[in-house]
């Protein structure tokens, strides 16, 4: 596979996994499958040690971007439309969860909504201490469905779960970090350093 909407590279055992799809970096149909295959890909590989995912440049990761692909028609998907897709990110998200090798997800600027999920299922989370994170999806009217809701309880705590799934708030990297949500919040001058 040729992949457009993701960079897949590996050097000296690292696996990375770059959305490469500005402006957004969203969480597209062709996403979704080419960052399946990478990620089986990487599993089967022996000489990778661990994987890195994050987006390219300063990309902002957001997640609703499945539904822009429909044109004007954003929210005419029909039941089976939307159980397909929810189904197969559902089952990325365990795969990257499950994989038996370290996943670094890594956040300069943020993540919302299925973007945020992707980094949920990743065993160790890096982002800047300015990024923007939530789960915006109760604002839609929707129900986050890539397996948020387990996941964001073992990471959380039902109370601060419930918290961000049911009011959709915004937080900081600093605050993500002190809530357990990411594993460490840096400033941004690192990520600038060549």
């Amino acid at each position: 596979m040729k992949p457009n909407s993701i960079r897949y590279e590996k050097s000296e055992n690292v696996a990375r996994i770059v959305k490469n799809n500005p402006p957004q970096y969203g969480m597209t149909k062709e996403m979704l499958v080419e960052m399946k295959w990478a990620e089986e890909d990487v599993g089967q590989d022996s000489d990778i040690s661990v994987i890195v995912i994050s987006a390219d440049g300063d990309g902002f990761q957001l997640g609703v971007t499945v539904f822009g692909e429909m044109g004007n028609k954003d929210w005419n998907l029909s039941p089976l439309e939307w159980r397909d897709i929810s189904k197969f990110a559902h089952t990325l998200f365990r795969s990257i969860e499950t994989l038996e090798k370290p996943v670094i997800g890594v956040a300069k600027t943020g993540a919302v909504g299925g973007a945020l999920e992707d980094l949920h299922a990743c065993d160790f989370v890096i982002a800047s201490e300015n990024v923007k994170f939530s789960q915006p999806e109760v604002n839609l009217g929707l129900i986050a469905g890539w397996g948020v809701i387990q996941r964001l309880t073992r990471l959380v705590g039902w109370r601060k779960a419930k918290e961000l799934l049911l009011t959709g708030v915004e937080i900081d990297g600093k605050e993500a970090e002190a809530r357990g949500l990411i594993n460490k919040a840096v400033p941004i001058k690192l990520w600038t350093r060549k």
